[in-house]
């Protein structure tokens, strides 16, 4: 892992490697979610579509696309599921109309040795 500055701050090398590592987490097999680059990359798709098709005020891109960006769960697993439902777009103004639930908590929640799955270990300073 890239060194910290003298002054224990995270230089930009520390926060490229903390970004690459997060964006690479892998969830329990038995929760079928893949990675959160997965998650992210399939939900901000679910959203492109929407709004090309006109589904969607710019406002309303704004906020679903900020709360993929910060793993949502609520956005995330409803485009995951509902992304390609002609009623995506109801569905979503309810997940956004709701307070923004972390995905790290789902995981968090997850029977932690579920088919010999094991956590990984927490990212330290990122």
């Amino acid at each position: 892992m890239a060194a910290l500055s003298r002054a224990g701050e995270l230089t930009p090398s520390v926060l490229s490697s903390c970004r690459a590592r997060l964006t690479r987490v892998s969830f329990p097999p038995f929760l079928g979610l893949g990675t959160t680059a997965d998650l992210k990359d399939g939900a901000l798709g679910a959203l492109a579509a929407l709004s090309r098709a006109g589904g969607l005020t710019p406002s309303a891109e704004s906020m679903a696309v900020s709360r993929v960006l910060a793993n949502d769960a609520n956005v995330l697993l409803l485009a995951k599921h509902f992304g390609e439902s002609p009623r995506f777009g109801d569905h979503l103004g309810l997940a956004l109309a709701a307070p923004a639930a972390p995905l790290s908590v789902l995981v968090a929640q997850a029977p932690a040795n579920k088919a010999g799955w094991t956590p990984p270990k927490p990212i330290s300073r990122c």
